[in-house]
């Protein structure tokens, strides 16, 4: 699967699932979320009081899944926060179901963060193994 390839299967996809990793319990924690695909990076977002923030800000360690029938997608690598105002600007602009979640006083509640593939596990059919190559060796 060329690099394309894998974006689009991510992108018609709703839903992805992010892990983090829970320092506090030394566990994983799962959760469904929207990934948006955004001048050739991926980006979720999410509000600044969610559990999610301080995983991430302890350990910015992730895996996302993303799955349908029997193909999946497994990104290794790790986030960071996006602090520019002109990035998250044009993003919610961008996305506007986003700006309808994050208008008025719930701007100041989003938090947009950046995901940095360093790998890239899939499963392409029913053989049941993974295939695994660098995110930068992807043509």
């Amino acid at each position: 699967m060329k690099y394309n390839d894998i974006i689009k299967f991510m992108s018609d996809l709703e839903v992805g699932y992010l892990a983090t990793i829970n320092k506090n319990v030394a566990r994983p924690s799962v959760r469904p979320l929207s990934f948006q695909f955004y001048k050739g990076d991926i980006f979720f977002s999410t509000n600044n009081d969610t559990s999610k923030i301080n995983e991430l800000a302890s350990c910015p360690a992730v895996e996302i899944l993303f799955r349908q029938e029997d193909k999946q997608v497994r990104l290794v690598g790790h986030v960071e926060q996006v602090m520019d105002e002109s990035i998250q600007g044009n993003f919610l602009k961008e996305y506007p179901f986003l700006s309808q979640i994050f208008e008025g006083e719930n701007r100041k509640k989003f938090t947009l963060f950046r995901v940095i593939p360093e790998m890239v596990k899939m499963m392409l059919n029913d053989e049941l193994k993974y295939v695994e190559t660098q995110w930068d060796d992807l043509e």
